[in-house]
């Protein structure tokens, strides 16, 4: 049996709400004090007093904030570019906030009155749940923010599975946001299966956080409440998830998978390259036992783990909440074509 394995998660909450704040930094003005000098690739803030990369990203920002559409923009020579950026700036001013790295450039732009929660603001909420000494297993922040973080061997709950073989199940929880389109973050439980590096979102088990209308303190006091109603499920999945083991699977393996894949949702490619692990991962030699819904899981989430999705997150996460789906929705099957019976 080949898994595919990630390597143990070392970043910890505090570590990652380090970094956040050394690195990002924060600019507000009037869009005129801004001078675009994209022959030397910079950019320059407030008169000079801050000069930072004219990355793609950041140039990208700037356009969208002005209104400046990104298939136009790019098709233009450098020459024009300079040029329409620069006068628009100027012809145009209006009050700005830009959040930039110094040796990334900048990431961000919104009016000033937006609501605007940071990343940082976001790692708190999990922090205040979790403790700084959780474990990061995913984390990034561009256009989209993800944080995967699951609770220290130590915590004391949300941890579960089978102790007796040391099959081990830590919680925890994912947060995200749309932070190109500046929606509300969410969360949703998260489990992470120890001995194949495994993660899974449990969905709809976080409250939904309201940003339209409130302030920053309003959307990070529901997004706290919505943390903590996840949160308090997860033991409850990580038991769910373990008992699916007495679900045994009928009849043809590989059509179960198939079947299960479809009806999640997954496309045609991914029910493959399930199929085509069946008689490696589902093999009841390998297995030591006849294989589960639970095994099906395995295989559905491990999948998420192939180095070729490494850097593909819409199919990484499709599978990951395809697997979380399963663990929150038992439910019954037909030995022969293996549809859900209904109940």
């Amino acid at each position: 049996m080949v898994l595919y394995l990630r390597d143990e998660p070392t970043m910890t909450l505090g570590r990652l709400a380090d970094q956040l704040t050394v690195n990002t930094q924060q600019w507000g003005g009037v869009t005129s004090e801004i001078a675009v000098r994209l022959e030397n690739d910079a950019l320059s803030l407030g008169f000079g007093t801050v000069e930072v990369p004219a990355t793609a990203d950041g140039i990208e920002a700037l356009c969208t904030f002005m209104d400046i559409p990104r298939t136009f923009f790019v098709n233009l020579d450098r020459d024009m570019q300079q040029t329409l950026l620069a006068e628009l700036l100027q012809r145009r001013p209006a009050n700005v906030v830009l959040h930039y790295n110094e040796g990334d450039g900048i990431y961000e732009a919104h009016p000033p009155q937006r609501v605007r929660v940071t990343p940082e603001q976001i790692v708190a909420v999990a922090i205040n749940k979790l403790g700084e000494e959780a474990r990061v297993v995913d984390s990034w922040c561009d256009d989209e923010l993800r944080i995967d973080t699951i609770v220290p061997e130590d915590f004391g709950q949300a941890i579960g599975g089978d102790w007796e073989v040391g099959d081990v199940t830590r919680g925890g929880l994912r947060f995200t946001q749309n932070r190109k389109a500046n929606l509300a973050p969410a969360v949703t439980s998260y489990l992470y299966r120890l001995v194949c590096t495994n993660g899974m979102e449990v969905p709809e088990t976080g409250l939904k956080v309201e940003a339209r209308g409130g302030t920053v303190e309003t959307v990070l006091a529901e997004l706290e409440l919505a943390a903590d109603h996840a949160f308090r499920q997860v033991e409850e999945q990580i038991s769910h998830f373990y008992n699916l083991r007495r679900q045994r699977i009928e009849g043809d393996l590989t059509q179960a998978v198939i079947q299960i894949a479809r009806e999640r949702g997954l496309p045609e490619r991914t029910q493959i390259a399930l199929a085509n692990r069946v008689p490696s991962q589902l093999d009841p030699q390998e297995l030591g036992h006849e294989p589960s819904m639970f095994d099906i899981v395995n295989l559905i989430t491990n999948q998420a783990n192939d180095p070729r999705l490494r850097s593909r997150r819409g199919p990484r996460r499709a599978l990951e909440s395809a697997g979380g789906t399963l663990v929150r929705h038992e439910a019954d099957r037909c030995s022969h074509c293996h549809q859900m019976l209904a109940s």
